[in-house]
C-alpha cells in the first residue's frame, strides 16, 4: 500500500514514519514542503492516501488536496494538525476526505486510519488461468469493449513493468498502421481509464506518456502469484486464452507451474 506525508517540518516526518516502519505492506514516501514533487509523483505511483499537513509556506493542506484528487481520484485524504479541525473541509472534499491526525502523533490512530483505507477499497483479483477477468469483491467486471479489456489484460501479463505503446499497438492491432493504432490505443486507454475510476481502482494502472503499467499492490492476480512463488495452483489449462499474443507465454506458464508442484510437494 502506497501513501504520501507531506509536511514542513522534518521531524514530523520522521516521527510519522517511525510509527510505521514496522508494517511492511506499507510503502510511506515522504515530501518535506514540496506539493509540486508530491503531485508528480502521485500521478505516476498512484498512492491511496495521503497525510497532508494542513499549514504550510509553499501551498496550504486543503489546495494540494484538491490537486491531488484531480490526479488520483480515488485518494483518501488526512490532515496533519495540531489544531482544531475545520468543519467544513469533509464537505468540501466528500469521500476522498478520510480525517484527521493529530500531533503529537498517536500510532494507534495513524495504524487505524491505515486500516480503515484497506477495509474501504474494492477487493480486486485478476484471473488469467483458462480465462481473463478481473473479479472486484467477488464479482465479475464488466470492461467497455473488447479491446479495452485486451489491453489491461496486455498489461497485467507484464508483471509490473511499464509496457511501451509500440509493443501495445503491434499486439493488439497487428494489421492496422502506426496513426490508427495509436488512435485505437488512445481511446481503449481512454475507456480503461473510466473503467477503473468508475469502481475506484484508478491506482490499478499506470499511464505516462507512451507507457502503461499494472500496479501489483492493488490487486491480487493467479499469475503474479504463481511467478512470484506464492501460489498454490496445481493445475492449469490455459493461459489468457481468448488472446493470440498470450500463446507466447503459455510455455513459460507451464514450466512455472511444474516449478511450483514441486515446491508443493517439498512443503508437504
Amino acid at each position: 500500500m502506497k501513501i504520501i506525508v507531506v509536511d514542513d517540518e522534518m521531524a514530523a516526518l520522521s516521527t510519522f514514519l517511525e510509527n510505521v516502519v514496522d508494517h511492511p505492506d506499507i510503502h510511506c514516501q515522504m515530501f518535506r514542503d514540496s506539493p509540486l514533487d508530491a503531485i508528480k509523483w502521485s500521478s505516476e505511483q498512484k498512492p491511496v492516501a495521503a497525510f497532508l499537513d494542513m499549514y504550510m509556506p509553499t501551498m496550504d493542506g486543503l489546495t494540494l488536496a484538491k490537486k491531488l484528487i484531480e490526479v488520483v481520484p480515488s485518494i483518501r485524504i488526512f490532515f496533519i494538525t495540531a489544531y482544531n479541525f475545520d468543519e467544513s473541509i469533509p464537505n468540501v472534499l466528500g469521500e476522498n476526505f478520510g480525517g484527521y491526525c493529530y500531533k503529537p502523533y498517536d500510532k494507534s490512530l495513524i495504524i487505524n486510519q491505515i486500516e480503515s483505507i484497506k477495509k474501504s477499497r474494492p477487493q480486486a483479483f485478476i484471473k488469467t488461468f483458462d480465462a481473463f477477468e478481473l473479479i472486484i469483491d467477488n464479482n465479475v467486471f464488466d470492461f467497455n469493449g473488447a479491446k479495452t479489456k485486451e489491453l489491461f489484460a496486455f498489461a497485467v501479463n507484464k508483471n509490473g513493468a511499464y509496457v511501451q505503446i509500440e509493443e501495445v499497438i503491434k499486439a493488439l492491432w497487428p494489421n492496422k498502421s502506426s496513426d490508427l493504432g495509436q488512435i485505437s490505443y488512445r481511446d481503449s486507454v481512454w475507456k480503461l481509464k473510466r473503467d477503473l475510476n468508475s469502481v475506484g481502482l484508478d491506482s490499478l494502472l499506470t499511464f505516462k506518456r507512451g507507457f502503461i503499467k499494472a500496479n501489483k499492490d492493488v490487486a491480487k492476480c493467479d499469475f503474479w502469484d504463481l511467478l512470484d512463488n506464492k501460489s498454490d495452483v496445481t493445475s492449469i489449462v490455459s493461459y489468457m486464452p481468448n488472446y493470440a499474443w498470450a500463446a507466447d507465454y503459455e510455455a513459460i506458464v507451464m514450466d512455472l507451474l511444474e516449478k511450483n508442484m514441486q515446491r508443493l510437494e517439498q512443503k508437504i
